[in-house]
């Protein structure tokens, strides 16, 4: 019999080069605090990080295949789907630029309400706008703090640095020699 043998080790190290980045990759996204939500031409969810689905208040496998609206409420109407050139997360479809936007309200699966920022960044292939990543963070508890008001210092804490400038200025240095 005649027999054929292929020399199979690049494809081997392809296949193993492939799974490696694919491992890092995977990794990369599931240790990311914000959550990333791939999106799309439709509106639709392709990918949700697992802080997505905690910031959400869901598991992130029950957001892939769901319309943006129903997903990240974010001032669309939800009983129909976005369109990029009024959606402010699908509008890079529309413009091709990065699309930035603060202080959404958003209800989570159990109703109850947060504050988040959100980017809509466009990912190209070949020039081409053929989807998004939406990155978005709750930042509720950062607002509030920022709403606080500052308490004022001691009147007396404001004199002290100028007392000590002011005596450094009038004390000569000390002979060098």
């Amino acid at each position: 019999g005649l027999g054929v043998l292929t020399d199979v080790t690049d494809q081997v190290l392809a296949q193993q080069r492939l799974a490696e980045l694919t491992r890092r990759n995977d990794l990369l996204l599931s240790s990311a605090a914000e959550g990333l939500l791939g999106i799309d031409e439709t509106g639709s969810v392709t990918f949700a990080n697992p802080a997505a689905g905690e910031i959400l208040g869901c598991d992130n496998a029950q957001l892939v295949g769901t319309q943006i609206s129903q997903t990240l409420p974010h001032g669309c109407g939800t009983d129909q789907p976005c369109q990029p050139t009024t959606c402010p997360i699908l509008k890079p479809f529309s413009d091709g630029g990065v699309n930035r936007v603060a202080n959404v309200r958003v209800p989570r699966k159990d109703g109850r309400i947060f504050t988040a920022d959100y980017v809509s960044t466009p990912a190209r292939e070949e020039g081409r706008v053929v989807g998004l990543v939406v990155t978005f963070r709750a930042v509720t508890e950062q607002r509030r703090r920022e709403s606080q008001p500052m308490p004022w210092p001691k009147r007396e804490t404001f004199g002290q640095p100028a007392a000590g400038i002011a005596h450094a200025l009038k004390t000569p240095p000390p002979p060098i020699w």
